[in-house]
């Protein structure tokens, strides 16, 4: 286990240097920078000038890069123009948020996704588990901004029965009571996060549905048959854990996809996370954010991918973590 983690370490140390490099390639090779996307009619080009050289932006981009590079090193993320205030404020905001949606969906979503997906094999072939088949399949072809767009024309425009945008009830959330405010932010959660979690339910569910279904046939099962199990206890005890390593695994590769989906879902809803901060800062060409962003979130993929494959060798110990 040591060796494994020390292996992923240092392939975790590599992939964070590429996407660090790639992402400050890509932000600065797009026309602008955060004084030109400043909608400021008395600011002059003169100003315009002087403030970038003051940042360092009249440099060449290679000089850049290592100053950034050496700033990031020491825990310096740089400022945030379009926020007006250091980027790791913005992070100490932003992040939490994120967590508070993804967290509960991620849980949601992998456990009704693994149950569904071994109840579809427990009815393989019956008219009930074709039907759920053919909905799991709709969900994940459908992007995932439509699913959310969706969601949000129905339960909060039409129905009414959750807020349309936003965390927190802007007005009357600071005067309400401890319990008042833990209430105020789950309804404000639930449909933003119900609909993620639906969208990660879908794609586990054919995983785990599959996975079920290529342990049925095993000697083990036919052994458990044959002492008398039944078909529940013979799926629940012995498939369902061997069935489950893979999908954890598959889980953690599911993660990037799970992040981006929630890109889309707190642009839509307004939710005040990492999605939404990134994609106000790629607008207004905000280097020093898009980039510490972009670096936060490849170390949460990092985490849960390594985090998936130790989950799936503890539930399956015949999965073995190789260096």
């Amino acid at each position: 286990m040591r060796g494994f983690l020390l292996a992923r370490a240092r392939q975790a140390a590599l992939v964070l240097v590429a996407v660090v490099s790639l992402t400050f390639a890509l932000a600065h090779a797009a026309p602008g920078d955060p004084f030109w996307a400043i909608e400021d009619p008395q600011l002059s080009t003169a100003e315009r000038d002087r403030l970038r050289s003051e940042w360092g932006y009249d440099l060449p981009v290679w000089k850049q890069y290592v100053t950034w590079l050496g700033n990031f090193a020491t825990g310096d993320f740089g400022w945030s123009h379009s926020r007006g205030q250091p980027v790791v404020a913005v992070l100490r905001d932003a992040v939490p948020n994120t967590l508070i949606l993804m967290v509960p969906a991620v849980l949601i979503g992998v456990l009704f996704g693994v149950a569904l997906g071994t109840w579809q094999a427990a009815r393989d072939g019956r008219a009930t588990a074709r039907a759920a088949d053919a909905a799991t399949l709709t969900f994940v072809s459908i992007p995932d901004f439509v699913v959310a767009l969706l969601a949000l024309s129905v339960f909060a425009l039409q129905w009414q029965v959750a807020p349309a945008s936003g965390m927190v009830d802007p007005v009357f959330h600071d005067s309400m009571p401890a319990l008042g405010r833990v209430l105020d932010v789950a309804s404000h959660l639930w449909l933003p996060a119900g609909t993620l979690a639906l969208l990660i339910a879908a794609a586990v569910s054919r995983y785990q549905r599959v996975a079920v279904l290529g342990v049925l046939h095993e000697l083990y099962i036919q052994t458990a048959r044959a002492k008398g199990a039944s078909e529940r206890i013979t799926i629940l005890r012995h498939a369902v854990p061997n069935a489950l390593g893979p999908v954890i695994a598959i889980g953690g590769l599911l993660f990037p996809t799970m992040f981006a989906g929630a890109v889309f879902v707190e642009k839509i809803f307004a939710w005040p996370g990492m999605g939404l901060t990134i994609v106000d800062a790629v607008a207004g060409r905000d280097y020093a954010l898009v980039q510490a962003i972009v670096v936060t979130g490849t170390v949460l993929v990092l985490v849960a991918n390594t985090a998936a494959d130790v989950i799936a060798s503890i539930v399956n110990p015949r999965t073995r973590l190789e260096a």
